[in-house]
């Protein structure tokens, strides 16, 4: 069941788009990767958890909501990053009942990542699964000079920053088209609801939307911004 994502998502497109991400990020969740029951005759049951999940999701929507900026992508960052928190919290709580055996919030991490593309092992750098190098390999073998090349990657940019909207602030750095990333909508989200380790699971998806761009480099850095280099 969708949530009630009230005006900033009321339109047709807009709220297709919702429909999918939701039903996109709940075929994915893997809840056996988190539940193991403490008697192996005892399964659990996916549609329950994943209804929990989705009724925490609702509310954490329901809090941010109105303070999202006027942007129709606004809500389809919001969505993403409470399901996100909402799966981490619902199975690290239903890991802790009698039934199963007790995960670890990092280990909780680890499905719910993967769950959007990105592996972040317990112990291990996050690195987000590069599905968009094959396409951008091609873009680039196919602008044979370096004039088009330029103008490929600063398309792909400019793309970028309009599928991203409002809730980030992205500046200029050098070389051109390189970029700065200092707001971040969901290393701010997963900071009011202190859950910052879950920050870096969306800071490499964004990342990976240049993997495969010769000369590009993507950097994390200590106070959450980050940074899109193409040399």
């Amino acid at each position: 069941m969708l949530p009630n994502l009230g005006g900033k998502l009321t339109a047709a497109a807009a709220r297709k788009a919702a429909e999918v991400q939701r039903s996109t990020f709940f075929k994915l969740l893997r809840v056996k990767d988190v539940l193991q029951p403490v008697d192996p005759n005892r399964k659990p049951s996916d549609d329950e958890v994943r209804a929990k999940v989705g009724d925490a999701a609702d509310a954490l929507i329901s809090r941010h909501e109105p303070s999202l900026p006027d942007c129709e992508r606004a809500g389809a960052h919001l969505q993403m990053a409470a399901l996100a928190l909402a799966a981490q919290r619902v199975l690290i709580a239903e890991s802790r009942s009698e039934h199963y055996h007790l995960q670890s919030p990092a280990i909780v991490r680890e499905t719910v990542a993967r769950t959007v593309g990105v592996l972040a092992p317990a112990e291990g750098d996050v690195t987000s699964v590069p599905i968009n190098w094959v396409p951008n390999k091609l873009a680039m073998f196919f602008s044979l000079t370096h004039s088009r090349r330029r103008a490929t990657i600063e398309r792909m940019v400019n793309n970028f920053e309009n599928d991203l909207g409002k809730a980030f602030e992205l500046s200029p750095i050098d070389p051109e088209p390189s970029r700065r990333m200092a707001r971040c909508f969901y290393a701010d989200f997963f900071e009011k609801e202190g859950e910052p380790e879950l920050t870096p699971v969306f800071q490499v998806l964004h990342g990976a939307t240049f993997s495969g761009v010769k000369g590009f480099t993507f950097r994390r850095e200590a106070d959450n911004t980050c940074t899109f280099t193409f040399e």
